[in-house]
């Protein structure tokens, strides 16, 4: 996944890719998901005809620098392993009349936009399949760059790097507290850990309510390259209320003012097993104790007479 969430960068979103690896090493064409917009929580535009490619290099805080010229210079040059088109590597109009959809195979891997089409920012999501886009192997897209070039042009308007996407399930209780807002708790949440919303999720068919209403179960997916960390903090939070610091960093940017608390506690795991059993011990306790109760009396009594 590719995730532009720099809050100075040019662009906010992501591109997530994924590839099926079988068994006998053969595999799928990898799907390529593009979810791009303009920073800001009320910026609407909307420009098309972008173009993207894979080149060779990760990027760092050149991704944020204002000068089209200089940004996003560390990527290097488009990405070409099989070194396509080298004997006439200069004849742009050649390998303009080669590469296209019908012959995927005749463009630079890193030439997305030569095999699949230009990209819109800020519109709805895109879906795309790509035969011949590698992330595992000798030959991988992983730990490179995707560049995002500007509308009708060739200027590079934003860039972030190619990182593996895990995904990490896991269940997790909450206390519900007066004026509880599912909401309210994952943007708590994600602020603390310096994340985007694409990065903590929810599953929302799995929540249930626990406790007679004091507790509620969701089940969340930590995603990205760092989703170890995340998990891990994730918790640190529930149990400890804060965190020393953000867990996602950020070459290049310093926030100041960052929350690290929140008002929300873990709940205790219900076990319907322990429960049963505490259960069945009390009434043991109980008819016991009513037993020698009554064997007590009747012995009483037999001495009173």
């Amino acid at each position: 996944m590719a995730s532009f969430h720099n809050p100075n960068g040019f662009l906010y979103g992501y591109i997530r890719m994924t590839q099926l690896i079988y068994n006998d090493g053969s595999k799928s064409d990898t799907v390529i998901e593009v979810n791009l917009h303009y920073p800001g929580t009320y910026n609407r535009n909307i420009t098309k005809n972008h173009k993207w490619a894979v080149y060779v290099n990760p990027v760092g805080i050149d991704a944020t620098v204002v000068d089209h010229g200089t940004r996003c210079t560390a990527a290097g040059y488009i990405w070409n392993p099989y070194y396509t088109q080298l004997a006439d590597p200069l004849n742009i109009m050649l390998y303009e009349n080669e590469c296209g959809p019908d012959q995927p195979l005749r463009c630079y891997v890193g030439d997305i936009s030569g095999r699949l089409g230009n990209i819109d920012v800020g519109s709805h999501s895109m879906v795309f399949s790509d035969p011949n886009l590698p992330l595992e192997g000798e030959i991988s897209a992983i730990g490179r760059s995707i560049i995002v070039f500007s509308k009708n042009g060739f200027q590079k308007l934003a860039c972030a790097n190619i990182e593996y996407d895990k995904d990490i399930i896991k269940y997790v209780n909450v206390r519900r507290t007066t004026k509880y807002e599912t909401t309210h708790f994952f943007e708590a949440v994600r602020s603390v850990l310096g994340v985007p919303d694409w990065m903590l999720t929810v599953d929302s068919r799995k929540t249930k309510i626990l406790h007679n209403g004091a507790c509620i179960q969701y089940l969340v997916h930590f995603k990205g390259s760092i989703a170890n960390e995340l998990e891990s903090d994730f918790s640190k939070l529930l149990t400890l209320g804060y965190l020393p610091a953000q867990t996602l960093k950020i070459s290049g940017y310093y926030p100041t003012k960052v929350k690290l608390k929140i008002p929300y506690q873990s709940c205790p795991v219900y076990n319907k097993k322990l429960a049963s059993s505490i259960s069945s011990a009390a009434k043991w306790i109980k008819s016991y104790s009513l037993t020698v109760t009554i064997t007590l009396m009747f012995n009483i009594y037999v001495l009173l007479l």
